[in-house]
């Protein structure tokens, strides 16, 4: 839910380009799951109606990349 939220207000912001956004489990639980059913009513109630998800889990060494990505760049996606 989290990653639409976040598609939504960078495509409104004018920022798609400078951002890569994906989403990924802790837990296996949903793994190959859809979204939840209430988190996409939800979504839906808030205007975000084109969005679609296959549950993944985090992988280590993707987290590793991630966070090393993120302290090298800032909000708009430039390099620090």
């Amino acid at each position: 839910m989290a990653e639409a939220v976040f598609q939504d207000q960078i495509r409104k912001m004018d920022l798609i380009d400078f951002w890569e956004v994906e989403s990924a489990a802790l837990l296996s639980y949903h793994v190959g799951n859809d979204p939840e059913p209430r988190a996409t009513a939800t979504l839906q109630k808030a205007g975000i109606t084109d969005y679609s998800h296959i549950a993944r889990k985090v992988n280590v060494k993707l987290n590793k990349q991630l966070k090393a990505e993120i302290i090298k760049t800032d909000i708009k996606g430039r390099m620090l």
